[in-house]
């Protein structure tokens, strides 16, 4: 009876493997990594609250901005309630972009399971690293489906600002590629990363004893506001609940290929980049190049890059932002700065012209491979900030790269061509017909500075 029985598992076991060696030889993926696009800021949203929600061992997080607005405590709420459920959460916050309250980490932080770190805080002995920054933003559940794009966690990423919002682009992946993107968070996390100081403060040799002891009540008083505020945000969230399984119309691809600098890279180490690997991905072009960024101040080895490949034909198209639709006057400065050189290159070059912003960051290759993450094609992104993204291969279906090159489209068709073919098209006076006297006098100013800070753009 043993005998048979093993016999029996064998020849199963064998007829799993011919089945899996039969699907590989028609082409289709087998155990493939999937991924799904996340345009819209309600899918966006709702994306990261179920998978949130779905979690059962692990959370990995990290973000460069975290307000103290609805959808940041609506997420911190869900990460709370995950801790609570016993799954090991773990987030890492930049700390210069992140506004977090004090009261709202301590808050966190009382749930066992719930560990913060803080990326690179401020150190007046190395006064230098101040601005290399943590821009990454992925959220990671169970090493099993991930969200990794543009996407901060603020109500303007998300269409909620009662002001200027952000127009983003995320990729929600599920594989062995959120494995290897959770296998690098995890690498960063032992890297030194500071915490939060949440010794108490002692009253006992403070002078006016009876004032410390107020300011301790008063901030007690906030941390429990804090948890009120989160709580409130559970509970609406659980009420406003869709029943969505978002993997479900993801596109499956044999193996998508995670980028990232090293984890144990030092913040001012220039080896082991991910814009080394971009420009490796541009210069294998044949036929045709999309570029979408926010920011566009792009490295001599880029252009160099870029150069040859409009030498060779191919066909580069940019998208960034115009003064109009930009949030930051420093980058509109170093960008006008090589505006007119971009152009002369070759590159059909577009200008966002709304009052919103682009903050998506993605470029397709030839209509096949995709890559889409937090790197903006810029100097900051290149060498100074930590940076990850995901690229996919869609050589076998197409309807990824198709349903890009919709939503590229969708950004061209409220944009402006500036130059194409080698000549400029559109003047910055004509662009900036809408904008404000000031702004235009800021970049001037900046345009003139531009010496002084061009290798932090």
């Amino acid at each position: 009876m043993p005998v048979y029985w093993w016999h029996s598992l064998c020849f199963r076991e064998n007829r799993v493997k011919v089945l899996i060696l039969f699907l590989i030889f028609l082409g289709v993926p087998v155990g493939a990594d999937q991924a799904r696009f996340l345009l819209a800021n309600r899918d966006a949203l709702r994306a990261r609250e179920r998978i949130i929600q779905e979690a059962r061992e692990s959370i990995c997080a990290e973000y460069f901005i975290i307000s103290n607005d609805v959808v940041t405590v609506n997420e911190l709420s869900l990460l709370r309630e995950a801790a609570r459920r016993g799954v090991d959460v773990k987030l890492i916050i930049d700390s210069v972009g992140s506004s977090l309250s004090r009261e709202m980490l301590v808050a966190m932080m009382e749930e066992p399971h719930m560990q913060i770190r803080f990326f690179n805080k401020p150190n007046l002995f190395r006064p230098s690293t101040f601005t290399h920054r943590n821009h990454s933003k992925q959220l990671n559940v169970d090493g099993r489906v991930g969200i990794i794009g543009g996407r901060n966690v603020s109500d303007d990423y998300f269409g909620l600002s009662p002001k200027r919002n952000f127009v983003d682009l995320d990729v929600i992946v599920s594989g062995e590629v959120a494995n290897r993107a959770r296998k690098y968070f995890l690498e960063l996390w032992v890297t030194g990363l500071g915490r939060l100081d949440n010794n108490e403060r002692s009253c006992f040799s403070v002078e006016n004893q009876e004032s410390c002891l107020r300011e301790k009540e008063w901030a007690k008083g906030l941390v429990e506001e804090s948890k009120r505020r989160l709580d409130n945000a559970a509970m609406r969230i659980h009420e406003s609940e869709e029943p969505v399984e978002w993997m479900e119309l993801a596109e499956d691809f044999g193996e998508i290929t995670f980028y990232s600098n090293v984890a144990h890279k030092n913040v001012s180490d220039e080896e082991h980049l991910l814009i080394d690997n971009l420009n490796k991905f541009i210069a294998g072009s044949v036929s045709e190049v999309l570029i979408l960024t926010p920011y566009l101040i792009p490295t001599a080895q880029t252009l160099e890059v870029l150069g040859k490949i409009i030498s060779a034909g191919v066909r580069v198209k940019i998208l960034t932002n115009s003064l109009k639709s930009s949030d930051t006057f420093a980058a509109q400065a170093g960008y006008r700065a090589i505006k007119k050189y971009i152009v002369s290159m070759g590159v059909e070059l577009y200008e966002f012209n709304s009052s919103s912003i682009i903050h998506a960051k993605a470029i397709m290759v030839d209509k096949k491979k995709i890559f889409i993450g937090s790197s903006n094609l810029d100097i900051r992104s290149a060498v100074i900030n930590r940076e990850i993204g995901v690229l996919i291969n869609d050589e076998v279906s197409g309807n990824f790269s198709s349903e890009f090159e919709i939503i590229y489209n969708g950004f061209l068709s409220q944009s402006v061509l500036i130059g194409k073919d080698g000549k400029m098209v559109a003047t910055d006076s004509s662009v900036d017909e809408d904008v404000g006297s000031l702004s235009k006098i800021k970049v001037k100013i900046l345009g003139i500075l531009l010496p002084l800070f061009r290798n932090q753009l």
